[in-house]
């Protein structure tokens, strides 16, 4: 059995069965590192802002600047700049939404997946205060309501399980109140 031979410069490590195999993948993940953008990323919307850096090694890095001071958020593997931008918008987005614009202006430039995947995150928060208020006036404490929120979103539970559907004979009702909700 052969060990396997190894090649290590600058956080960069290549291995190999022979050394030419270890050089030539120590040289594409060199190659793989230097390719794209470095430059940074600054997303900044109403009171949100954030900034992203590539590192060689780990892809890109994303700060929150709050009072004057860049608080590390998440680190990104992904390479992709464009990807990384929108991952930024979208934090952005959901950060200062105010739970009633259908696309805030910080998403106009982001790409159609990112929009939907901000939209659908939208409806969910609007469809989960819908339910937890719906709730509360039930009775319910705001952790029960919470919690039967949950349950009812994530499938686990039916509305019908709280009370909170009604069956009415007039389709007139039930289209102004689509959800039953009382």
């Amino acid at each position: 059995m052969t060990k396997a031979i190894r090649i290590q410069f600058a956080g960069f490590v290549g291995t190999g069965r022979t050394k030419k195999l270890a050089k030539e993948e120590f040289d594409r993940q060199l190659t793989e590192a230097l390719t794209g953008s470095y430059a940074p990323i600054l997303i900044q919307w109403r009171e949100t802002t954030f900034l992203a850096i590539r590192d060689l090694q780990e892809g890109w890095r994303q700060y929150e600047l709050a009072e004057g001071r860049l608080r590390p958020v998440c680190t990104f593997s992904n390479k992709d700049r464009a990807y990384i931008e929108d991952c930024l918008r979208h934090h952005a987005a959901q950060i200062e939404w105010n739970g009633e614009i259908e696309e805030p202006a910080v998403l106009t430039q982001a790409s159609k997946d990112t929009r939907e995947q901000f939209a659908s995150w939208a409806r969910w928060q609007r469809r989960y205060r819908q339910l937890r208020q719906a709730l509360e006036t039930k009775g319910y404490d705001k952790d029960e309501a919470n919690r039967a929120a949950q349950q009812i979103l994530d499938g686990s539970r039916h509305p019908e399980d709280y009370g909170l559907l009604t069956v009415e004979a007039e389709p007139e009702r039930r289209n102004q109140d689509p959800d039953g909700l009382k």
